[in-house]
């Protein structure tokens, strides 16, 4: 049997020093006014880096953007206001929230999301184990575009 050659515990394009001293700090500060000031609409990735780059200066890639929220959710948010916040988002983008009903929703989506690619696993398990078993059998060597 094939073992796992990547570690899940490694992430392969960490957030950089200046990420984590500058970026993640200014995003996690600018959420949390914008949500105090009444805003409690999603605001787009896309948007969030247009504001990043006109008020500060900061350029991302989208991608990059999505990593720095990742570990801002992992961060959590300290209490506000006798409040906890959590970064949820949705197909319309990302916005803090404490409501208990969103926060669930938010919670059921990515279960739902994580039992998808279990299940994708899963398949691609049964297959290997199925390859190798006939590679085995049949004493061949299995390559690709051969």
């Amino acid at each position: 049997m094939l073992k796992n050659k990547i570690s899940v515990n490694v992430d392969p394009h960490p957030i950089t020093e200046h990420e984590k001293i500058v970026v993640l700090p200014f995003i996690k500060t600018a959420l949390l006014k914008r949500h105090l000031a009444g805003h409690t609409k999603e605001i787009t990735g896309r948007k969030m880096i247009e504001l990043l780059t006109l008020k500060a200066g900061i350029k991302l890639a989208d991608s990059r953007l999505r990593k720095i929220l990742y570990h801002i959710r992992q961060d959590g948010f300290p209490l506000t206001n006798g409040r906890k916040f959590f970064l949820c988002s949705t197909h319309n983008g990302y916005k803090l929230s404490s409501d208990p009903k969103i926060l669930q929703e938010f919670i059921d989506k990515e279960q739902n999301r994580i039992n998808a690619q279990q299940l994708t696993v899963d398949a691609a398990k049964r297959d290997l184990e199925n390859i190798l078993k006939l590679k085995s059998k049949n004493n061949e060597v299995q390559t690709f575009g051969k």
